[in-house]
């Protein structure tokens, strides 16, 4: 009945202007009929006769007879209207069984709600551009991909997000791999760790993965080699956490590496992403807003509460113990 009240909806607004009974939120009054007998859509009028001073019944009447006389003037009222009648201070509203048939059959109105007119935002997925999608990531894919198709169905005008951590440990891992370590240190690294055997096809294992191509298959041996080596030099570890600061304080140069680093990457995510029919509106880089300045101005008001505190490692945090967070 959703439909049918959309269908009547600049009609019935019409006719009830028409009668000098607007300034009611007449939309929401408009619900299902109590029988089946009386029709499909019911209309109270006693909340007008408050306002007119008319008994209910006779602004019933009056409404019926104005939108069966408008069904003359208007083919797609008259499509989908099969009666108008008052009844105990009601208008009753009677869907045509046709129209009926074809609006509930239409292809393209099946599992559609009408439009509600909320808005919702639905961020998912949002792996870390290091490498290709595992079953874990690509879980979190499906999901959120299934709660945007939902509300789309439901109504609601539906942005799918992507939010990009592109500044963060994992990049700055990756882009120091890209910039210090060649394909042949690659190999011997992976072999050495034991993580790749070489003697697949020659090359490494590379092409025993049917999808060594894709440039996040790549890529990621880059970052499994840079975490073996984190492990064993501490002047990597060094290396990557200087970047990863500098990023965090909205370093252009620092940023654009880990961009050309990861950028390849992420584009071998989302190829694998379309092919599960799974797409984005919007993608957010995180280094936004350090470089607008938001992230500035959040600590600048955090740290001027009675609540801010400092690590002993740097870190600013709020101290909620005293008022019974923990």
């Amino acid at each position: 009945m959703q439909r049918l009240g959309q269908e009547l909806s600049v009609h019935l607004g019409a006719v009830i202007t028409e009668s000098g009974l607007d300034g009611l939120p007449w939309q929401r009054m408009l619900s299902p009929a109590k029988e089946v007998s009386q029709g499909d859509l019911a209309l109270p009028c006693f909340p007008f006769a408050k306002i007119t001073g008319k008994a209910p019944d006779a602004i019933a009447e009056q409404l019926a007879a104005a939108l069966e006389a408008r069904k003359a003037e208007h083919p797609d009222l008259a499509a989908c209207l099969d009666s108008a009648t008052a009844l105990g201070g009601y208008l009753n509203l009677r869907a045509r069984a046709a129209w009926m048939a074809q609006s509930t059959t239409s292809r393209q109105s099946i599992g559609h709600l009408l439009e509600s007119g909320d808005k919702v935002l639905i961020e998912h997925t949002s792996a870390n551009p290091n490498g290709p999608f595992h079953v874990g990531r690509a879980r979190n894919a499906i999901i959120g991909d299934t709660l945007v198709r939902l509300n789309r169905l439901a109504g609601n005008k539906v942005r799918a997000e992507y939010y990009v951590d592109d500044m963060g440990k994992q990049v700055g891992i990756l882009s120091w791999a890209m910039n210090n370590l060649t394909s042949q240190q690659v190999d011997e690294i992976l072999q050495a760790a034991g993580l790749e055997s070489g003697t697949e096809t020659g090359d490494g294992g590379r092409g025993a993965n049917p999808w060594s191509d894709k440039p996040d298959h790549q890529r990621v041996r880059w970052y499994q080699a840079a975490n073996v080596l984190l492990g064993e030099d501490e002047s990597v570890d060094a290396a990557v956490g200087e970047m990863v600061r500098r990023s965090e304080e909205g370093d252009v140069e620092v940023l654009e590496r880990f961009v050309a680093a990861y950028q390849p990457v992420l584009d071998g995510m989302l190829e694998t992403l379309e092919r599960l029919g799974i797409e984005y509106d919007t993608f957010t880089r995180e280094s936004r807003f350090v470089s607008d300045g938001s992230v500035g101005e959040v600590m600048a008001k955090l740290a001027a509460s009675p609540l801010h505190e400092v690590a002993e490692n740097g870190a600013h945090y709020l101290e909620l113990s005293n008022r019974g967070i923990t």
